[in-house]
C-alpha cells in the first residue's frame, strides 16, 4: 500500500490529476449541486505558476501588483515559493537517504527535479522488502507534501458559483470558496471541464463583497 500511495502522490505531484470540482449554482431561485472533472497540472508546476505569476484579473492577464519597494506587496506569492523551496529540499533529503540505504551511487540524487522525483519511485521501489518502515515514511512524506500543496492552492474547500463573471481564459464558469478564502477556479460548463485557470483571491475579494473593481 505504501508504494502505491507513493506512485500515487508523485505523479500528483509531477505529472498532474483529475480533479472533481463541487460547486452550488443559484437555478430558478435555488441552489443546486453541481460538479466538473477538470484536468490539473502538477501540483509543483502550480506552486511554481502561483509563485512566480501571483493572481490573474478576470480578464485573465497577470494581476496588477505594487511595485517593488518597502511595504509594497512582490509580484507571485511568496508562500507559493517557499513550500516550493521546501518540498524541492525535502525530496533531495529522501533521494539521498534511499541510495545511502541501497548502497548506490548517491550522485543520482544531484538530478534536477522532476527526474528527482521519478528517481524516488524507482529507487523507493528496490527497498520495499527490505526497508519496510523506510518506505512508510517516504509515503509519509509524499503524503504531506500532496496535502500542503493543496490546502495552499485552496483545492479542498466546498465552493459555490460566481454570478455572472466568467473565466478569461475560456469563457467557463468560476467558483470560489464559501467564505471566498480561496482563489477563484475555473470549472468550466456542464457540457465540458473547465481550463484550470485560476484567480488569486486578493484579485477577486471586492467584487466577491459586493464593491471594488478587479485589478
Amino acid at each position: 500500500m505504501s508504494m502505491r500511495e507513493i506512485e500515487r502522490n508523485v505523479a500528483a505531484l509531477k505529472d498532474g490529476y483529475d480533479e472533481r470540482i463541487e460547486y452550488r449554482i443559484r437555478v430558478n431561485g435555488d441552489f443546486e449541486e453541481r460538479a466538473n472533472t477538470v484536468r490539473m497540472a502538477g501540483l509543483l508546476e502550480q506552486l511554481r505558476k502561483v509563485a512566480i505569476e501571483g493572481g490573474r484579473s478576470p480578464a485573465g492577464r497577470a494581476a496588477r501588483r505594487p511595485p517593488n519597494k518597502p511595504g509594497s506587496q512582490p509580484p507571485g506569492r511568496t508562500d507559493g515559493l517557499t513550500l516550493l523551496d521546501e518540498i524541492t529540499g525535502e525530496v533531495y533529503y529522501w533521494v539521498d537517504r534511499v541510495l545511502m540505504e541501497s548502497g548506490r551511487d548517491r550522485t543520482l540524487g544531484l538530478s534536477p527535479m522532476p527526474a528527482l522525483l521519478d528517481a524516488l519511485v524507482a529507487e523507493t521501489r528496490l527497498l520495499e522488502d527490505t526497508h519496510p518502515a523506510l518506505v512508510a515514511d517516504i509515503a509519509d512524506a509524499t503524503r504531506t507534501w500532496v496535502r500542503r500543496a493543496r490546502r495552499l492552492l485552496g483545492h479542498d474547500e466546498s465552493y459555490v458559483m460566481l454570478e455572472e463573471r466568467v473565466c478569461g481564459e475560456c469563457g467557463g464558469a468560476l467558483a470560489v470558496a464559501r467564505d471566498a478564502s480561496t482563489a477563484v477556479r475555473c470549472v468550466g460548463s456542464p457540457d465540458g471541464g473547465g481550463c484550470g485557470a485560476r484567480y488569486e483571491r486578493d484579485t477577486w475579494l471586492g467584487l466577491l463583497v459586493g464593491g471594488g473593481e478587479a485589478a
